[in-house]
Formats: C-alpha cells, structure tokens, sequence
C-alpha cells in the first residue's frame, strides 16, 4: 500500500478525537498497515505522558456504570460481503443495514451510526464510475478489496484515501474487478443534475 492517514488524522485517531466513524475507516487501514500502527502508539505514548501531568478532575459518581452499560449492549454482527469471505476485524463487530443500490454497478450498505456523519461499505462492480462530486468536509476511505483510479492515482488493498473540502473528482473502479471500499464521510456535493437534484431536495 502507498496511502495513508495523514499525522494529524493519526494523532487525532489516538486521542479518540475523530467521530467514531471516521476511526472506524482509520482502524481498518491500521489492521494491515504495520508504519501506521507505530505512529499510532508513538502518538497514544505522547498522549499518555502528557495526562500524566495533569492534575487529577473530579467525574461523576455514576461515570464507571455508563461506561459498564455501553460495554454490555448487544451488537449485531456485520455480514458477509459476497465480494469476499468476511470483512477486516474492525468491521466484524459492527452493525449495518441492507444493501442498497446507487445505479447500475454500485450499491451502499450503511453503517448503523449515531454520529452526523455518514459512513457504510460501498462495491462497485468492474469499470463503473462513482458520480462526480465534492464534499462538505472530511472524507476517509480505506479500500478492502480490489482496487480504484482517481485522477492520476490508484488505490488498492489497504490504502487510505483522505480527502476534505471542495476537492472534486469522480473514482473509477478498475476493470481487473470489483472493489470493496469503506467510507465516512461528513457530507457529499454532487456535480450536474445530481447536484441539482440534491439542492433542490435540500432547500
């Protein structure tokens, strides 16, 4: 793999200051990419010590029985894609709905969040081209299987695509076969009709 999470994401994913989805992607990256795991715990290392040294604060009497009662909730197992035979550990546990068809060739499976931001696993079968469009924030992506062009770059197994503001492009899945991505993002601007389309539903 040749992209990754940028430092500031990393360090922002060991302070557990990204929203949960968005650590969702990073993590995935992390299970197969041994740099970033190093950076990872070199960061979680620094976070510690600085902690360290803060004076100790006062929380709530009832803090330890919520954390206890998030622990203890049941979470329905993620399946299978048929792309392969499981997805990466860090999406194993986690909950998402049915799949959901875009158009010809692409379908979306989102990811039961609480959060703002919107996130799920996304295949596209050989060759189809994800509509052109920009984003209203931080977009991560972290490619599970196959492989996809964007502009004069290729991504495949493992990397990690971080994109953020009006950046705009149009990936394109390669023909040697479908890929599996997942993907978190703070919001999406399509380009032509769609883009059309979505203000007036938006307005």
């Amino acid at each position: 793999m040749r992209h990754h999470p940028t430092e500031t994401t990393l360090a922002a994913y060991a302070g557990g200051a990204l929203p949960e989805p968005m650590g969702l992607v990073v993590a995935t990256h992390l299970f197969g990419c041994p740099a970033c795991r190093r950076l990872t715990a070199m960061a979680e290392a620094v976070g510690g010590t600085l902690l360290e040294d803060l004076p100790p604060a006062a929380i709530d009497d009832d803090a330890l029985a919520l954390v206890l009662a998030r622990t203890e909730r049941p979470v329905a197992p993620a399946k299978p894609s048929r792309l392969q035979g499981g997805l990466p550990p860090p999406l194993n546990a986690c909950s998402f709905g049915p799949w959901r068809r875009l158009g010809l060739g692409l379908r979306w499976r989102a990811l039961n969040s609480g959060s703002h931001v919107q996130a799920g696993l996304l295949e596209g079968a050989p060759g189809k081209s994800l509509p052109r469009h920009s984003h209203a924030g931080m977009e991560l992506t972290c490619v599970i299987a196959g492989s996809f062009r964007d502009g004069h770059e290729r991504y495949v197994a493992g990397d990690l695509v971080e994109i953020e503001g009006e950046h705009r492009h149009q990936p394109i899945i390669d023909a040697s076969g479908p890929c599996l991505c997942i993907i978190a993002t703070e919001g999406v601007k399509f380009s032509g009709l769609l883009g059309f389309a979505q203000r007036l539903l938006t307005d």
